[in-house]
């Protein structure tokens, strides 16, 4: 049997580019060929594999009825790293090679999914399993050039095909994912595992801040409006407001047009973006609040909510399973949110869920620095085999 780091390495290859980053993004070919190469390589080891209608690759263990699903994305961005996903898929892999070689009797089917398009692309992040989950509900774009998402057929994506990979729902016991931190709480603690307690929600809001467009030059600062100067207030008391709050709250502002953003003009216009996470919706709405009477006091400034994602809780059997393997292993850990969206948010809309993260070196990720240690690998992949093998609520299976 393979290695982890054997089959990380295997399936790095594929979209590994020449300054050392792996490009193996949606619709690539080096994605289709990694999706394929995966199903083969679960085929020749003895494993049930299929590769669904909108490209996510499944690998299956056991016979019954019941099933535990183990996730992770097959994907990456442009030039990310090796573990983002991948960590996840070469976990389950050694899973399922280790049920078979133990021959062991489960009451559950063990169902591994690579998932397609988890990353940001054309249909939007965590494409594939909002597919299983029935939860695609955009419109396939008409003025692209057709969407090639599986390596056998090689037929463009149809409406069809997306609600042909739909899964049973009612059949799923539960969803668990192994993840890299993607931040830097982990090392910065020293603990070997995170147990998540649930993934954040996501508001994002398009300001637009408004002055008075005037020579820079004749108009005293005294008669000035300056919607720049203006923007820049309500970027600090973001900031600022999200520091005082603490609690794991972030919030962010990105995407800064600036009109006329022309010499000797003041500014009339800035419209830019801020985004706000938390597990805690009342959190956020809360902080939101406070913004929106900043901005009021400040007049004429526009507030309009873009994206709502809502948060998504952990299942706490499963937290708590977690918790009990690391304590029998001496794993050091800590519970903690995920600041970042996951293929887990879409199945938790659903199926109970849980998540592992392991740490990322200097919290790099989507990088092709992007490092997490062979221990640390290994001691992510041991508790993830030890909660499917043993430590499922309701349906422990002896070793």
């Amino acid at each position: 049997m393979e290695t982890l780091q054997q089959i990380i390495q295997t399936f790095a290859a594929y979209g590994k580019t020449e300054n050392g980053g792996i490009s193996r993004i949606f619709g690539s070919e080096a994605y289709l060929k990694a999706s394929l190469a995966l199903k083969e390589y679960l085929l020749s080891e003895g494993i049930q594999s299929y590769i669904d209608s909108v490209g996510n690759v499944h690998g299956v263990y056991g016979e019954a009825e019941k099933e535990v699903l183990i996730v992770s994305h097959l994907d990456t961005v442009v030039e990310g790293g090796m573990y983002d996903g991948l960590l996840g898929v070469a976990a389950g892999i050694r899973c399922l090679l280790r049920f078979k070689e133990e021959n062991a009797k489960l009451p559950y089917r063990v169902h591994l999914i690579a998932t397609n398009g988890e990353e940001g692309n054309i249909l939007g992040g965590t494409f594939g399993s909002r597919c299983l989950m029935g939860e695609y509900k955009d419109t396939l774009p008409e003025k692209t050039a057709p969407i090639v998402v599986n390596v056998e057929t090689r037929e463009p994506l149809r409406k069809q095909d997306i609600m042909d990979c739909r899964l049973d729902t009612g059949k799923i016991h539960s969803c668990i994912e192994l993840h890299i931190e993607q931040g830097s709480r982990l090392e910065k603690q020293g603990r070997q595992i995170g147990v998540v307690t649930g993934i954040v929600g996501l508001w994002r809001y398009k300001i637009t801040v408004l002055g008075n467009r005037n020579h820079s030059g004749t108009t005293m600062m005294e008669y000035r409006e300056d919607a720049l100067v203006k923007a820049a207030k309500v970027v600090v008391y973001c900031d600022e407001q999200a520091r005082r709050y603490g609690q794991d709250l972030v919030a962010t502002v990105s995407g800064v047009s600036v009109s006329p953003n022309a010499l000797a003009v003041i500014n009339d216009t800035v419209e830019m973006t801020l985004e706000c996470r938390n597990l805690d919706e009342a959190l956020l709405y809360s902080y939101i609040e406070d913004v929106k009477k900043y901005c009021e006091a400040l007049g004429d400034i526009v507030i309009t909510q873009t994206v709502r994602k809502a948060a998504v809780v952990c299942d706490e059997n499963i937290i708590y399973s977690i918790e009990s393997i690391c304590r029998e292993r001496n794993f050091s850990y800590t519970k903690m949110p995920s600041g970042a969206t996951h293929d887990t948010s879409i199945f938790g809309l659903k199926v109970p869920v849980g998540m592992i993260f392991i740490p990322s070196r200097q919290g790099v990720s989507h990088n092709k620095a992007e490092f997490s240690s062979p221990e640390d690998c290994e001691a992510g992949s041991e508790v993830l085999y030890a909660y499917v093998r043993t430590k499922i609520y309701g349906m422990e299976a002896s070793m």
